[in-house]
Order: structure tokens, then sequence, then C-alpha cells
């Protein structure tokens, strides 16, 4: 799992710089040692570049090549080593001649974020790949953003970006113009490259025994289906999640899940904290004798920034009144994953209810539907008549905004009278629409 939070302090790596002046410092590892104090801390490279050695601890620190301007290029001599490394913006770090991997991913699952066009490149002095992922680790995903990419550079066909083996799962996923170039992709497992319309990964890729590619302006953000009860688990907010117990992830909404489907975990389900709701890819299905294990996609990475507005679909495979809907960030503020809230809520959902669903009959409630507010839209419609001589109207009687085991809405069958007609109970359906 990554344990960088970024959204600290920044310090700024100055090359050159004699001594500290502020927040400025002349070498990297001055800058990195600072911020390593201080968790959820950045730093800023500030410059054109420089060139590099020895071993950096990236640990809860982010590397970013400073705003509102094209970022320099960090260039990787005499054995340099990262560890830790979970999300780099507007940096090119290019490996020289390092003898050996720059970053070995760690145990476990490990996501690496590349955004607003950063990128790793190596050249024909570097004999192993930039990124080596080990037998160690269970599940590796690296996310691209805003033009940012891997491969380039001189380009020795030696000296891949990514090397992926068989222990492990590798997936790549491409978004908003990022590309991957030619023998940046190799080793011997396989390795999953998902990318957005407007995103390519050029031919051909040097010794990746079975990298796949495809291509979907929507892939990057399904899920299979919704999870309707989850066992207690550990690891919350970490991008990691693994059951407390033994015991297999279970059956979720009807549909049975294997590895590497993904799934979405809602707000207000039990054992499902606010900032681990969104989507999940299953690692570990579980048994008897062994405790399920949920990771983020590497679209989703933990640390990953969430826009507010963005959609997740869900696939209709599901058995529920939540099947085949459109999940939105309702957030008013960008944030990370596993740091916060999103809100996620549905666009739309109907629930098919008796008006014996409430006490007395002439009430249909709805329990089963998230509502983002009071505001939300809601709609009765008629499916089977049962005695309702004496109503003349349908219509809301109360909501209750909230998350699953918060919201309900409440429609009620009018007399004349403005009461009840508690002779009434029709079947009919429910409609919340959110937004």
């Amino acid at each position: 799992m990554n344990s960088n939070i970024p959204g600290g302090k920044v310090f700024v790596f100055k090359s050159g710089l004699a001594s500290q002046t502020g927040n400025q410092f002349g070498t990297l590892q001055e800058a990195l040692l600072q911020a390593r104090a201080c968790p959820g801390s950045t730093v800023r490279m500030d410059g054109n570049g420089s060139t590099v050695a020895g071993t950096y601890d990236w640990t809860g620190v982010a590397f970013d090549g400073g705003d509102g301007k094209i970022g320099g290029t960090l260039s990787c001599v005499n054995g340099t080593r990262f560890t830790g490394l979970g999300l780099v913006r507007n940096v090119a770090i290019h490996q020289v001649n390092t003898g050996f991997p720059l970053f070995t991913t760690p145990a476990g699952n490990w996501n690496l974020v590349l955004e607003q066009g950063a990128s790793l490149t190596a050249d024909a002095g570097a004999t192993q790949p930039t990124i080596s992922v080990a037998a160690t680790t269970t599940f590796f995903g690296a996310t691209l953003k805003n033009g940012s990419f891997l491969g380039g550079g001189i380009g020795g066909a030696t000296a891949a970006e990514i090397s992926a083996i068989a222990a492990s799962s590798t997936e790549i996923f491409l978004q908003t113009g990022s590309f991957i170039l030619a023998n940046a992709l190799t080793g011997a497992g396989a390795i999953a490259v998902e990318a957005e319309d407007g995103c390519s990964v050029a031919s051909p890729q040097t010794g990746a025994a079975a990298y796949t590619v495809s291509y979907s302006e929507l892939a990057a953000f399904k899920c299979r289906g919704i999870a309707t009860s989850i066992a207690a688990y550990t690891g919350s907010g970490t991008g990691l999640l693994t059951g407390a117990a033994v015991g297999a992830l279970g059956a979720q909404d009807g549909l049975t899940y294997g590895i590497g489907q993904r799934i979405l975990l809602p707000k207000g389900l039990t054992n499902v904290s606010a900032v681990d709701q969104g989507p999940w890819v299953v690692s570990v299905v579980g048994d008897g004798a062994t405790q399920y294990v949920l990771t983020r996609p590497g679209w989703w990475a933990h640390l990953a920034l969430i826009e507010p507005g963005t959609v997740i679909e869900l696939g209709a495979e599901g058995t529920g009144v939540l099947s085949g809907t459109s999940w939105k960030a309702m957030c008013a503020n960008a944030l990370r994953v596993d740091t916060g809230d999103p809100l996620f809520f549905p666009g739309q959902a109907t629930a098919l209810i008796s008006m014996g669903a409430g006490t007395p009959t002439g009430l249909a409630i709805v329990t089963t539907i998230p509502i983002f507010s009071t505001a939300s839209g809601i709609t009765w419609t008629p499916v089977t008549a049962t005695t309702p001589t004496l109503t003349v109207t349908y219509g809301q009687s109360a909501m209750t905004a909230g998350a699953l085991g918060t919201a309900s809405a409440t429609i009620q069958a009018r007399i004349a009278a403005g009461t009840v007609n508690v002779a009434d109970g029709s079947t009919g359906k429910i409609t919340i629409r959110n937004w």
C-alpha cells in the first residue's frame, strides 16, 4: 500500500544553492529529509533539472516539478535508488546508468501516479528497468494522467521503464492524453493496459509475455457491480482492505466476484467507512483459510486526485435496485482518494414498493436508495392498484437525505380530506433522482 499523503508543506530543491534559505535546499536529499519529517508534504524541484545519485526514500512525500511551468528533468546516475515512490507531478525522471532498478515495488499492493506531464525514461546506459515489479508484490498499478508518459530518451533496448513478473498483477491506466512509447514494457508477467480514447501505446514492447491494451472512453471508470454485504476489514484509509477474519468476500448483489474484478463500496453500508467508498479490485477472494483482500484500481489509486463530478458506472448484472446505476462524486472540492468523503451518490434509481410496506397501509417507504438532499426528485408510478377507491392523489410526505442506512422517502396515498387512505395497498415504483 502507499503511505504518502500529499497536501502538506512544500520543501524546494534548488540545485546549486549554497545553503538553506527558508524552505529551499541545495540538495534533493536535504529537501526530502525535511519533507519526510512532515508527512503529507511535497518536494518541489525549482529549476530546469539536476543530476542526482544515492538512495532516496519518498515514503509520505510527493515529487512536484512546480505549478504553471514545464517541470525539469531529474537525471539519476551512479546507482540511484528510490523507495516509497507514489506520486510524481510535472517531473521527468530519467535513469542514466543505475546498474539495477531505480525503483523496486514493495511487498503487497502498490500504486504509482504520474500527473501533469510527468514521465519515466531510461537511456542505453541503464541495463535494468526503471521500475521492477518484485516477486513479493501482489498488485502494481500505474496511473498516467494529463499527458504523462513512459519511455523515450535514448531508449536502450534493455532499459524498459516497467518490468513485470508472472507472480504479480500489473495494470497501467492511461488518461487524458497520456501514452507509452516503444520498448517501455518488458518482463515475463502479464501487463494489462487500459486507455481512454486519445491515449496510445506504441509497438513493439520488448519481451513482455502478454501485454494487452483495451481502449474505451469509459473503461477506466466502471465497476461490475455494488457491494451489499461486506464483512469487517482492516486498513481503512490505506488503499488496501483486508478482511478482519478469514472468510470469502461472498456474493454481492447476487454476483460472485473473481480476482481482478471491480466492485463499488457505497457509503453507509455496514462496515464501510466514508473514506473507503468508491471502486475496488478483488485481489484475494478469501475462503475458509484466508481473508478477502481489496485494493484500489490503478485509475483510482490511493491518494490520486478526485475531481468533483467524476462519474463511475456500474454494470447491470446485479439483482438489486442500484444495479446499472451511475455514481457521481458530489464533493464540493477536489480531494485525494482515501483521505476524505467524495460523497458518491447514484444519479437515478427506482425501487418497486407496496403501500403495504408502510404503517399503516397507504404509505410506501423506500430505504434502499441513497438520497443526496431533500431537494432530490421523487416520483411514484402506480403498477398494481389495490383498493385505491378513495385515493385522489399520491404525493411525497417525508424525505430524509443521506447514505444507505440513513436515507428514506415516503409516498402517501391521500384522500380528499388530506389524510392517508389506509385502505390503499397499491404497488408502484418510487424513483429518486439525485442529479
